[in-house]
């Protein structure tokens, strides 16, 4: 983004679109099993660039029907998902939760509101959109460098369900003029 100075958010320009995958050790893959040691998938910043997030999106799939009251196909979690943003320290800055976890596709629907779909024959797939926007009077949720968006799974994902991944969508903006925004 050599030159290019942004006064504004009035227009995005394609270069500064952001989609990407949470990721453990490179991996995109979240139906893992964290019963015994809890696994962290994460989004952070590009480096030199701040990440002004819109959403963020979880997409099950699971060969068998879904129902409110499980988690993809399978049975409702023990300990369910955490969702938590974490400082360039490491510490827990906000839990996005409250204190609760995501044990059911009912939860992912109450925590995503209206932007939930299950999709596919038989109710096979699930995907919700968490608009970070709506929570913030429209502006997006600004991500500093080295801080994280953070998704923690405390049981076994690797039964009942085939398919499990999180993806945040937002802009990126060089962060020595994202500090003028």
């Amino acid at each position: 983004m050599g030159g290019f100075h942004r006064n504004n958010l009035e227009f995005v320009d394609f270069n500064e679109l952001y989609v990407n995958f949470y990721r453990n050790a490179g991996s995109v893959d979240m139906a893992v099993n964290g019963s015994v040691t809890p696994v962290e998938f994460s989004i952070s910043p590009p480096s030199g660039f701040d990440l002004l997030l819109f959403s963020t999106a979880l997409h099950l799939a699971d060969n068998t029907s879904m129902s409110a009251l499980d988690f993809g196909g399978g049975n409702a979690l023990t300990n369910g998902l955490r969702f938590y943003l974490k400082d360039d320290n490491g510490v827990e800055r906000a839990d996005f939760l409250v204190g609760e976890t995501i044990k059911t596709n009912a939860d992912i629907a109450a925590f995503a509101g209206f932007q939930t779909a299950m999709i596919g024959q038989n109710q096979r797939g699930l995907v919700a959109e968490w608009r970070i926007v709506n929570m913030t009077n429209g502006r997006p949720m600004r991500l500093l460098p080295n801080w994280s968006l953070n998704i923690l799974v405390q049981d076994n994902l690797t039964t009942g369900l085939d398919h499990f991944e999180a993806t945040a969508q937002g802009m990126m903006l060089d962060n020595t003029l994202a500090r003028e925004l």
